[in-house]
């Protein structure tokens, strides 16, 4: 059985061996027979028509808005149209300026023309610069002037000022009256300090304080050139008067002023009226702050008035 069995299997590898050699030479065989020219196929011979029925569905037609075609290659048309723009505009180094459709003709400035109207703005620019300065110069001469206007009146007035208190004496003999008639509330001392009821602590105290009600009138205490107005925080509105010989009257917690700096004040003539106290003296009430200056240094009023 076996032998029949090897037998059988070299049969079938032999038959199958001879059909596969067998296939092989025919189709070797046919291929070299074929014609070629049956299968080949001459694009010479296209004719135009079958080229544009293959490009049929192309777009040939050129214009705004439509694609040109090219061979294999489909152009843009509006970067074609800015293409040729700046080809036109671009030649030699020089740019030109497209004409309206309508005809009219645009006039370039030439180069002489725009240097002179570059020239003339300039000027008008430069013009206007020394117009601004001149105003400012001006302006500041101006207030130059002032001031030296300013400084030469109060010069005057300081002047004027001091001649009359130099013409003007003043001897303790002669005495003082009082500015308004009222009670002491605080008495002068510098030799010992005094209790103030508003600020609740003790100060040496230069001056009197007179009890007076709002709005009496405060008289001058003798004859003096008015040498400075102001204001202080603590005393109010305050008016300060040379007597000559070295004495000064301060008078403080005035309002409605009726002198003037410069002005020459009479023994007994109203100088203002007695104001609203400042927040310092709340406690103590309304009153006239009186103070005596000999050569700058506190004096006793007490002393002085009659």
């Amino acid at each position: 059985m076996r032998k029949n069995d090897k037998k059988q299997r070299r049969s079938l590898l032999f038959s199958t061996a001879v059909v596969i050699t067998g296939c092989l030479l025919t189709a070797f065989y046919v291929n070299q027979e074929m014609p070629k020219s049956e299968y080949e196929v001459d694009l010479s011979q296209l004719s135009v028509e079958q080229k544009q029925e293959d490009l049929a569905g192309d777009i040939r037609t050129e214009g705004a808005g439509v694609a040109k075609v090219t061979g294999n290659d489909v152009q843009n048309p509006v970067i074609a149209a800015e293409t040729d723009a700046e080809k036109n505009t671009a030649k030699d180094g020089k740019q030109e300026i497209t004409e309206p459709q309508d005809g009219t003709k645009l006039q370039t400035p030439s180069g002489t023309d725009q240097a002179e109207q570059q020239t003339s703005q300039s000027g008008d620019k430069t013009k206007q610069d020394n117009t601004e300065a001149d105003k400012v110069q001006s302006q500041n001469d101006a207030d130059e002037q002032q001031k030296d206007t300013s400084g030469q009146q109060s010069s005057t007035a300081e002047e004027t000022t001091e001649t009359a208190a130099a013409v003007l004496t003043f001897s303790p003999e002669d005495g003082m009256t009082w500015p308004v008639s009222g009670d002491v509330i605080l008495n002068y001392s510098m030799d010992a300090a005094v209790y103030f009821q508003t600020l609740e602590q003790y100060k040496y105290n230069p001056a009197i304080y007179i009890s007076a009600a709002e709005g009496t009138p405060v008289s001058a205490c003798a004859k003096g050139v008015v040498k400075e107005i102001g204001t202080d925080a603590q005393i109010g509105q305050y008016v300060v008067t040379t007597l000559g010989s070295g004495y000064e009257v301060i008078y403080g917690q005035l309002t409605d002023l009726q002198v003037a700096e410069g002005a020459t004040v009479a023994r007994g003539q109203v100088i203002g009226n007695v104001a609203k106290t400042t927040k310092y003296f709340s406690v103590e009430g309304d009153h006239v702050y009186l103070e005596i200056l000999k050569d700058g240094t506190p004096v006793d009023p007490l002393q002085l008035l009659q």
